[in-house]
C-alpha cells in the first residue's frame, strides 16, 4: 500500500495469490483508500468464487495469466479511462451467473400471526377477484 500511496497510479495490476495478504483484502484496501486508483486483476484463477470476491472487493478488470501484452496494455488503459474488460473466460462465467434462475424466494412468515392464507386474500381482492374464486 505504501508505494501506490507514494506513487498514486492511475491503475494497479494485482496478483489474487500474494503471500503476504489476501487477494480481496489487497483490492478492498486500494480501493478504499485510494478511490482514483483503478484495479487490474491479473491472476491464473478464473472460479466464480476468486472472481466474485475481486469484483466485489471493487475491481475494475480481471484478466487471467494467459494474456498477453497488448490485452493487458489495454484493460491498463480502459480501467485508467473508468472503462472495465475481463478475460473471455471471466466474461463467460459472469454472462452464466447472471443468466443463471435465481433459487426460489423462501417463503416469508405472515405478519401479525395471519395465516398464509389470510395473507394471500388481500392480494386477490386487490386483484378484482371474487369471495368465490
Amino acid at each position: 500500500m505504501g508505494r501506490v500511496g507514494r506513487h498514486c497510479p492511475h491503475v494497479v495490476l494485482l496478483d489474487l495469490r500474494m503471500p503476504t495478504m489476501d487477494d480481496a483484502e489487497a483490492t478492498a484496501q486500494v480501493t478504499a483508500r485510494f478511490p482514483d486508483t483503478a484495479v487490474v486483476v491479473l491472476t491464473t484463477y478464473a472460479d466464480d468464487e476468486s472472481i466474485a470476491g475481486a469484483l466485489r472487493a471493487g475491481a475494475r478488470s480481471y484478466l487471467t495469466k494467459d494474456a498477453g501484452r497488448a490485452e493487458i496494455a489495454m484493460a491498463l488503459r480502459a480501467a485508467a479511462g473508468g472503462q472495465a474488460m475481463f478475460a473471455p473466460a471471466v466474461s463467460a462465467r459472469l454472462t452464466d451467473a447472471v443468466n443463471r434462475p435465481a433459487p426460489p424466494k423462501a417463503r416469508e412468515k405472515p405478519p401479525d400471526g395471519l395465516t398464509q392464507r389470510e395473507a394471500e386474500v388481500p392480494g386477490h381482492l386487490a386483484t378484482g377477484r371474487t369471495n368465490r374464486r
